[in-house]
């Protein structure tokens, strides 16, 4: 009968140490589940206030150069101003292309402030907006003559590897398949009086002014240089003054 009691208990012993080992792990388990849970949900509301604090912070940084942006418009005017009075001219760089919004849209451009305009000024953080006026926006009558989004076909191609991107002749008058006359030469002249130079980007032709706060062909027609002759006509105390505008 000792032999058997004894025998019982040891195995009652181990049962009820095995019960408790079980409920052990269980537990443990679950607080080390409710730690990971713990954790991960710390760590995804920190990456959320994290993500917040850098848009605030591009935020302020676009406000600050923007900032100056103002600042050098009030600059420009104030020198307009003494140029006008003086006679003096001063040495320009390009000021209207530099403003927000881009005329007829709600885009605005990446501020860019004067000492940043050059392209020889190395700029790391340089962002430019993207904006391509879509060929059906144009009038039907001048839809034939407007050139493709490059920027859009050159992001297709990545996906169709079998696509092939239009061919522009740049810096170069030609003429296309449909019989159309296209010159893209500047009619901006370099020192030695000829057309100047532009150089591309990734296929792209590069503002020769410097950085204008917009990447794309905007609302014009066509990429590299866009030519507009614009005669205005005005009567003045019985004479017909005739004004002609090239850009």
């Amino acid at each position: 009968m000792d032999e058997d009691y004894t025998y019982l208990r040891t195995i009652a012993s181990e049962c009820y140490e095995l019960q408790e080992n079980k409920l052990s792990n269980e537990t443990l388990q679950r607080l080390q589940w409710e730690r990971i849970q713990a954790n991960s949900e710390k760590m995804e509301y920190e990456t959320k206030v994290l993500r917040q604090l850098k848009a605030k912070l591009s935020e302020t940084e676009r406000a600050v150069r923007q900032s100056f942006v103002y600042l050098e418009s009030i600059k420009h005017l104030t020198s307009k101003k003494y140029e006008i009075e003086s006679g003096h001219k001063q040495n320009k760089i390009h000021i209207i292309s530099r403003h927000s919004p881009y005329p007829n849209t709600d885009v605005q451009r990446f501020p860019v402030p004067d000492k940043l305009v050059s392209w020889d000024v190395m700029w790391i953080n340089y962002d430019p907006i993207v904006y391509t006026k879509p060929k059906y926006e144009f009038p039907k009558n001048l839809q034939q003559f407007a050139d493709e989004d490059l920027l859009l076909l050159q992001e297709q191609q990545i996906d169709k590897q079998n696509q092939t991107l239009p061919v522009l002749d740049w810096n170069r008058s030609s003429t296309n398949a449909a019989g159309i006359t296209i010159d893209r030469q500047s009619w901006e002249l370099s020192e030695n009086e000829t057309p100047i130079i532009y150089k591309l980007d990734n296929g792209i032709p590069k503002n020769y002014m410097g950085r204008t706060g917009l990447r794309g062909r905007g609302s014009l027609l066509r990429w590299g240089p866009n030519h507009y002759v614009i005669i205005v006509i005005t009567r003045f105390e019985n004479i017909v003054l005739f004004f002609q505008f090239n850009n």
